[in-house]
């Protein structure tokens, strides 16, 4: 599997391995490199541009053997999302010292603050977080189009955000089934403030009013 294909729940600050090939040629300058070192064990973080970046903790020559480099306090390398997302990967059950040094890299590189720790603490959003910067939402608009929403606010009903091109954005989470669903509507930048409060105080009635439904159906089940 790529870590793509895993929940971000289960991936973010998590330890994973990848099988990278010779990737690992990266790492000669730091370590001795086998041809047989085409693994490398990493944490991940979300860097001061917001994208996720993974710190390779050590290498080794299997999924189950990547201990080289581990004694090593700092990242060996570090690579984002979009570099390892085609490679093999697995969530494992790491060493003491694997989460202990990937635990001291978060805290010594994650850009965070109370505002984004939010964001990335909302689990109703994780179906549609981007998985390359997951503080942004990727929400599919049209057949043709995808839209990344930059969040500002997280409130008992809406989620509120703005396009890349100032466009704003106020959307609703709420569950059909076993999926999660994301009710978007996308406004010009230069909607009144008047225009803004009657759309946001209807979109929230319709916020309840599907909460509502939900947990009646859920009881009917």
């Amino acid at each position: 599997m790529f870590y793509t294909d895993f929940r971000y729940r289960d991936y973010f600050h998590k330890i994973l391995a990848f099988e990278v090939d010779n990737l690992t040629d990266d790492l000669k300058d730091i370590i001795d490199i086998t041809d047989e070192d085409c693994y490398i064990l990493c944490t991940n973080f979300i860097d001061a541009n917001g994208e996720l970046t993974f710190a390779v903790l050590s290498v080794g020559n299997s999924f189950d053997n990547i201990t080289k480099g581990l004694e090593i306090d700092n990242e060996l390398m570090t690579y984002k999302g979009i570099d390892l997302a085609f490679f093999e990967c697995k969530i494992i059950n790491p060493s003491i010292r694997a989460i202990a040094k990937g635990y001291n890299i978060i805290k010594k590189l994650e850009n965070t603050n109370d505002v984004l720790e939010e964001i990335r603490n909302e689990h109703a959003l994780d179906f549609v977080r981007n998985p390359f910067f997951p503080d942004k939402l990727q929400v599919k608009y049209s057949e043709d189009t995808d839209l990344n929403i930059n969040i500002t606010k997280i409130g008992d009903w809406l989620i509120e955000g703005k396009l890349d091109d100032g466009g704003l954005v106020k959307a609703i989470p709420y569950s059909s089934g076993n999926e999660r669903k994301l009710i978007t509507i996308v406004t010009s930048n230069d909607i009144s403030d008047v225009e803004e409060k009657a759309l946001e105080d209807f979109l929230i009635e319709v916020s309840k009013g599907i909460f509502n439904i939900t947990k009646t159906n859920e009881r009917k089940s």
